[in-house]
């Protein structure tokens, strides 16, 4: 198929096992995470072969986030961690921008730092616009079900045509680029 179209039956526990198995098997990699979204702490998600799970906890409660980490820390198989925002956040972005803006942040420090000890620090997920604030004529969905050239076909028309390039846009990637670099280097 030529672009993502996020529609199908979900295959069963026991195929889902399977396919995790033959794909490790068959590439003799047995380092390929597979992450189920919406998967919690239930046992099933590993047996099913899935290193991580997402959207589990409340991502914006950093002291929840620690918690759930410290009852996570026995399993070094297996985790389930918060996110920012999923490709279904139906959240409209541009409807008091600067909310929505501080919450992301505010998520994203949970992600971040939600943790005690560096080892136990549970997978965190992001999307893109978290990163870098999309346009109000698009979403990370539509991008992913049409994937096509916006403007007139180049590269960098494409780029301007996707991406937020207002000041407040510009203000909210410094942010994510200090809370990166304090990742880092703490």
């Amino acid at each position: 198929q030529e672009h993502y179209i996020g529609v199908g039956a979900l295959p069963s526990k026991d195929v889902m096992a399977e396919i995790t198995y033959q794909t490790r098997k068959r590439t003799g990699r047995g380092d390929i995470a597979f992450i189920g979204e919406k998967c919690d702490t239930n046992n099933r998600f590993e047996q099913m072969g899935f290193t991580a799970g997402t959207d589990y906890g409340d991502s914006g409660n950093k002291d929840g986030v620690k918690w759930e980490s410290k009852q996570q820390a026995w399993n070094s198989h297996y985790a389930t961690g918060p996110e920012v925002s999923n490709d279904n956040d139906c959240e409209s972005y541009y409807d008091d921008k600067e909310q929505k803006m501080h919450a992301r942040l505010n998520r994203m420090e949970g992600c971040l730092f939600g943790y005690e000890n560096i080892s136990d620090k549970l997978p965190t997920y992001m999307q893109m616009h978290d990163l870098f604030p999309l346009s109000p004529y698009t979403s990370t969905h539509d991008e992913m079900l049409h994937n096509r050239r916006k403007g007139n076909g180049k590269s960098d028309e494409h780029i301007y045509n996707v991406f937020d390039t207002s000041n407040a846009a510009k203000w909210y990637q410094h942010e994510v680029n200090q809370k990166f670099l304090n990742a880092i280097y703490i």
